[in-house]
């Protein structure tokens, strides 16, 4: 990776939440989380496994946790 470039985390999960209109708050509300954790989490890439899987399984249900949740390219 190129020094000062920045990869996405959770490009699939920033797509979806796109495609489909969920925000960030949304998310945020199906986790328990704060909106500033979650927001955290998304740019960290530090979800946990339970956070994941109710992500996906409230928000996300045609998409595998494998794919929403992967770390792309250089992850």
């Amino acid at each position: 990776m190129r020094k000062g470039v920045k990869t996405l985390n959770y490009p699939n999960l920033r797509a979806e939440m796109a495609r489909t209109g969920v925000s960030t708050t949304r998310l945020a509300e199906s986790t328990g989380l704060s909106l500033a954790t979650a927001y955290r989490r998304i740019n960290e890439g530090n979800f946990s496994f339970e956070e994941a899987e109710r992500i996906r399984n409230e928000l996300f249900p045609e998409c595998t946790v494998d794919y929403l949740f992967d770390g792309g390219e250089g992850a």
